[in-house]
């Protein structure tokens, strides 16, 4: 802790990296007991800063806004000595910026989704880093999954006269599955899924969809099976929690990537990730659920990182066998030929043979990458 307060001084920015479950957010509660100074924690998940809130049991020195009407408590804090302030980007106004100085403390959690979302569907998230970034207040980034580090610090090096990097874990898991059962058949990979809910063993089973529509529909039918199961879609994520506490042991639950990042769940038994996933941070963050409480977790995942590569050997295989029966068709000609006719187009037996062991090559050269 002193060599982190030791690096957070003014004009100094520090990304913190540890995988999954690795405990950041209990780091931080560490850092307010022991630093003699504010805090703003920044969450770019309404669920997430609701958690955070709640682990203080409603402490007087912790605050959290949750209108952009709710100005008085922004207030309230500048006027603690000491104090936590709790919000989402969304609520922060532009005289926050100007109210603040290098006694305070910014942390901003899950960094790497004002990155990849603030440059997309969010630019209040960038539009609120890059303000930051431009005061003198010292930061703290906290995340499992950064995978543009090098665009991160030539950004905030233009700012700030210090940037720091403590790597614990980038893009990695706490836990590895147990087991990992990859499938290229969707109705098989269901199937499996079936099979592994009708087995009714401890645990919950997390079923990632990509399509809030599929979320609805699975969680449809186990409630015309009877079966206890929760749904989970963007922008939905509180209301999951709060079903989540009122529903006792559900066998199964249904989400997209809204739940992928951060929210206390049960203990996750095993994690089906129901499409193809092609940015490893967010494979890391969702396959990351299982395991959080120390408990072994298997992995079935559809297609995955093979779906490309699947349809490149596809089309390679149709390639061989078309070439195959084309050349088998010519050898059936040419031995039909009468020998004594010549055919100006005709290949002699050495060239042929010369051309296929060049196609062997480089048939190694495409397969295995050899030859």
């Amino acid at each position: 802790m002193e060599a982190l307060d030791a690096l957070l001084k003014k004009d100094s920015f520090v990304l913190f990296l540890a995988p999954p479950a690795w405990g950041k957010t209990r780091l931080l509660a560490t850092l307010f007991n022991e630093f003699n100074r504010k805090i703003i924690f920044v969450s770019p998940l309404r669920a997430l800063a609701e958690e955070f809130y709640k682990s203080f049991n409603k402490s007087s020195n912790v605050l959290i806004m949750r209108k952009r009407t709710e100005g008085e408590i922004f207030d309230k804090f500048l006027t603690k000595k000491r104090a936590l302030l709790i919000l989402t980007p969304e609520l922060f106004k532009e005289r926050y910026f100007l109210d603040l100085s290098d006694e305070y403390l910014v942390v901003l959690d899950e960094f790497h989704l004002f990155y990849s979302w603030g440059l997309d569907f969010r630019p209040v998230l960038m539009e609120v880093l890059m303000g930051l970034a431009g005061t003198s207040i010292p930061m703290l980034g906290l995340s499992a999954t950064v995978s543009n580090l090098d665009q991160v610090f030539q950004d905030f090096n233009l700012n700030f006269e210090h940037c720091f990097l403590i790597d614990l874990g980038n893009q990695s898991l706490m836990r590895t599955p147990s087991r990992v059962f990859w499938f290229l058949s969707k109705k098989v990979f269901n199937r499996r899924f079936l099979f592994e809910l009708g087995r009714k063993e401890e645990g919950v089973l997390l079923y990632f969809c990509q399509y809030r529509e599929e979320v609805d529909r699975w969680v449809s039918y186990c409630k015309k099976k009877k079966i206890k199961a929760l749904g989970c879609k963007g922008g939905e994520v509180a209301q999951f929690v709060l079903d989540l506490e009122n529903v006792e042991d559900p066998s199964c639950i249904f989400a997209t990537t809204a739940l992928s990042h951060g929210v206390n769940l049960p203990s996750i038994r095993k994690v089906f990730i129901g499409y193809p996933v092609r940015d490893k941070s967010f494979w890391i963050q969702m396959t990351g659920r299982g395991g959080r409480k120390g408990e072994s977790f298997e992995l079935f995942h559809f297609d995955g990182f093979l779906g490309n590569r699947w349809s490149y050997l596809k089309s390679l295989l149709l390639d061989i066998a078309l070439v195959l029966m084309l050349n088998k068709i010519f050898y059936a000609c040419e031995s039909r030929r009468p020998s004594n006719l010549q055919n100006p187009l005709s290949r002699q037996t050495s060239n042929r043979q010369t051309t296929f062991a060049k196609w062997k090559k480089d048939l190694r050269h495409f397969l295995w990458g050899t030859g």
